[in-house]
């Protein structure tokens, strides 16, 4: 019995941190969801968001920051998006949906013509994948200690924490992607809480 209560006292002393952190995360989850990530974030990209376009995909960065130029300078409607590019005469070059490139063209619009503007959009809009994820995880698991944790990994992973900041349209699909599979997801499960009979408003 002395061994097994030694074990368990050890035991004890290393989850007992671990217990502490879990305990932190979930009774401060909003504080470190809308304030600490966001900001912990944002000061870590502050001395990018100033800088040129740079990188392997700097190539797709400038088309993107191309058409939210054209869009600025040429043409406001959001059908027709056109780019700087000997291959494409005309100017136009239709893709993906323009439409991050004509909302940040509303940016330049507001604000003035300055890279800062695309980057600062663009990391918005990679605050509003954060958030999503942990609505789809929140959904998911039902756990809002995975959901915040989600979040936090979701924010610093090292891809996702370099291109929050580049102009390329990647990033608005996955925010949309993001939220679409969180709200299916909600969708179902409301839909079978229904059909049990006991109610859709949880979560």
């Amino acid at each position: 019995m002395d061994s097994q209560e030694g074990f368990r006292k050890n035991n004890n002393l290393y989850l007992y941190p671990m217990q502490q952190v879990a305990d932190f995360l979930v009774t401060r989850r909003n504080w470190i969801l809308w304030l600490g990530i966001p900001l912990l974030t944002f000061l870590l990209h502050i001395h990018i968001f100033p800088k040129e376009l740079v990188g392997i995909h700097a190539w797709r960065q400038t088309e993107t920051t191309s058409n939210v130029v054209n869009f600025y300078e040429r043409d406001f409607h959001p059908l027709r998006p056109q780019v700087h590019n000997l291959e494409w005469p005309d100017g136009n070059k239709k893709m993906e949906s323009p439409v991050m490139q004509w909302l940040m063209a509303w940016g330049y619009f507001l604000f003035g013509e300055e890279i800062i503007i695309v980057r600062l959009m663009s990391f918005l809009i990679g605050l509003g994948t954060i958030f999503g994820m942990h609505r789809l995880v929140r959904h998911l698991f039902r756990d809002e200690f995975l959901a915040v944790l989600a979040a936090w990994c979701m924010a610093f992973a090292p891809v996702f924490f370099y291109y929050t900041v580049n102009p390329l349209p990647d990033n608005l699909a996955l925010m949309a992607g993001t939220w679409g599979i969180a709200v299916f997801i909600r969708w179902v499960r409301q839909r079978d809480r229904r059909d049990r009979g006991d109610g859709g408003h949880r979560r």
